[in-house]
């Protein structure tokens, strides 16, 4: 079987990584429209169940050395109201994991980059 996917951002190349370690014997293809990887956009901010994913793919490690642990993050109102919060540091700590962590997108990129660096660019 072969699979092609379209667009080497953060999400063809997750799929490709879990493609290819989760079902090796697909052959698989991503193709490329723009004639460099450059990732659009800034941070973004990602949970425990990330960091569940990028273990079983294999660039937890790599992911979590170029991003920054939330010590906790808050979440307002627009009038600034507080709604929640949270502790992420007891978390972490009670939960022997990584609740929360901000990454940039090139550099998320980057790291899928490195596990799957071969694309056709069209």
């Amino acid at each position: 079987m072969k699979i092609s996917i379209i667009g080497a951002g953060i999400g063809g190349l997750t799929a490709a990584i879990a493609l290819r370690k989760f079902r090796p014997d697909i052959e698989l293809e991503i193709f490329e429209g723009s004639p460099e990887l450059k990732a659009a956009g800034a941070g973004l901010a990602l949970a425990a169940n990330a960091v569940a994913a990028f273990d079983q793919m294999g660039v937890k490690d790599e992911v979590l050395a170029v991003s920054n642990v939330l010590d906790g993050f808050r979440i307002l109102e627009a009038s600034g109201k507080l709604i929640t919060q949270t502790n992420n540091i007891a978390i972490n700590r009670n939960l022997q994991t990584i609740s929360n962590f901000a990454v940039h997108r090139a550099d998320l990129q980057r790291c899928c980059w490195r596990k799957f660096p071969i694309c056709r660019f069209t």
